[in-house]
């Protein structure tokens, strides 16, 4: 039932206030088609920011915000402003105090806050609100809701619509050419050497591959639904409201970016790209995390983080704003953010501690480090801390839980999670199915393994042997 939502939302962005009724049809359920209504029933007065966040430059709160649009709904029906560059509102404020302070790992990085700089949280609802904020400074515009999009779920439905054509630019774009003609064409092309809008290019896009879903067959809009549906699972597509009923609603479907309300064992290892490049695509993460659990249920965690740039410097390009030659994919320069459970102690880690910072964060504890990675090599650097809690060993069954949570407009990863426990117990059942095959060793230890694209729970549960 979400993809009902999903898909009549996307279809509202383009005024299409015709189909309402039979959207509505299908979300037969009053929880969905509430949230459906609230976002583009026609006779309902309100302002929703469209954030378009390119996750090739990701940040904590999902992807860089190139571009924005407004879309404007009332009794008159819909508009839809044009989709500009950010920097046509954020230049508004350049010489006003900036309203929220700049982020400690960003210091250095940027001077003062701007819209484009909002996702500065991993809890993506709080970056939702943050670029309201900056959007009403900016523009004068209230805002109802705030939706964000990532260059992700354009690349899903291209795969839909097939090529499209731009015969304005003279390029075709395909799910396969899609990241790099179009930000190359932002970045180099004729729009921006006419000193014009370079994002020019999304609005014209975004129209035409619209227009291409309409074409379909209605038999055909199940794959469209199901991709839209995807996208929200892994938090390429998410919606946040002012109205607080709205919001509980999109919370508790998952719709919302939020960080889950979890009591165990989790981690999110979130990123924000500060290289100015287009260089996340090309990271390829692991995650090995190894979970030791004591005779007295204490629990301590060793933790390997592996990344390898995929990518040698690629699309070399003379930027007329400065005249200067530069590459669209180069070396990655990366704040990482590690949120634990809150409470969790770091014992040890391969870096010095110079190079990290540990705070109170978002109901977490955070630890902050940069990480820079040429194209074509590899890193790794390892924590070892200790978990706030201990587990229960008095019964003769031990439930084991475990969340790795997925950062916003983040890409896929590869998880490797190991549970090491006292020798008397031996694991009785488990999310294999999900997860793929659970072994274990001679020293009492078990793993899974998994490609992860989504929040992912891992769910054990053990036996003491008598």
């Amino acid at each position: 039932m979400v993809s009902a939502v999903i898909f009549g939302f996307y279809l509202g962005i383009v005024s299409l206030a015709s189909l309402y009724q039979a959207a509505t049809k299908v979300a037969t359920n009053n929880q969905y088609l509430e949230i459906y209504s609230h976002f583009i029933h026609p006779n309902k007065q309100q302002t929703t920011l469209l954030l378009f966040q390119n996750n090739a430059e990701l940040r904590y709160g999902g992807g860089f915000i190139g571009s924005v649009g407004v879309l404007n709904s009332g009794p008159g029906g819909y508009k839809l402003q044009p989709i500009r560059s950010v920097y046509y509102y954020d230049h508004r404020i350049d010489d006003r105090p900036s309203i929220t302070p700049v982020p400690p790992e960003m210091i250095g990085f940027i001077d003062r806050m701007h819209l484009r700089d909002s996702g500065i949280y991993l809890d993506w609802s709080k970056s939702a609100e943050l670029a309201a904020q900056y959007f009403e400074i900016e523009s004068g515009q209230k805002v109802d809701n705030v939706v964000a999009i990532t260059p992700t779920t354009f690349k899903k439905l291209l795969a839909t619509t097939g090529p499209v054509e731009l015969k304005e630019y003279g390029i075709t774009v395909t799910e396969d050419n899609f990241l790099t003609e179009v930000q190359l064409e932002v970045e180099s092309g004729e729009d921006k050497q006419n000193k014009k809008d370079p994002k020019t290019i999304l609005g014209t896009l975004g129209n035409q591959v619209i227009q291409k879903l309409l074409e379909k067959k209605i038999a055909d809009l199940s794959q469209t639904t199901k991709i839209l549906e995807e996208m929200i699972q892994q938090k390429q597509f998410m919606l946040y409201s002012r109205d607080k009923a709205i919001q509980a609603k999109l919370e508790a479907n998952d719709m919302a970016g939020r960080l889950s309300d979890f009591s165990g064992n989790s981690i999110l290892v979130g990123e924000a790209n500060i290289g100015a490049n287009k260089s996340s695509p090309f990271i390829r993460q692991e995650i090995d995390q190894e979970l030791s659990i004591g005779s007295a249920g204490e629990a301590t965690v060793n933790l390997r983080i592996r990344r390898t740039h995929t990518s040698d410097y690629q699309h070399q390009y003379l930027d007329p704003a400065d005249n200067v030659t530069r590459w669209l994919v180069a070396q990655n320069v990366d704040k990482v953010k590690l949120y634990l459970p809150r409470g969790s102690k770091l014992i040890d880690s391969s870096l010095d501690t110079s190079q990290l910072s540990v705070r109170d964060e978002e109901g977490r504890t955070s630890v902050n480090y940069q990480n820079i990675l040429a194209p074509l090599q590899s890193n790794e650097v390892t924590f070892r801390y200790s978990l706030p809690f201990k587990y229960a060993l008095q019964d003769n069954k031990l439930s084991l839980t475990s969340l790795f949570e997925k950062q916003a407009g983040g890409f896929d990863q590869q998880i490797k999670f190991r549970v090491k426990l006292p020798k008397e117990y031996r694991l009785l059942l488990s999310s294999e199915r999900e997860l793929g095959q659970v072994a274990g060793d001679t020293n009492n230890t078990y793993q899974v393994g998994f490609i992860q694209q989504k929040n992912q729970v891992v769910s054990l549960v053990f036996e003491r042997s008598n």
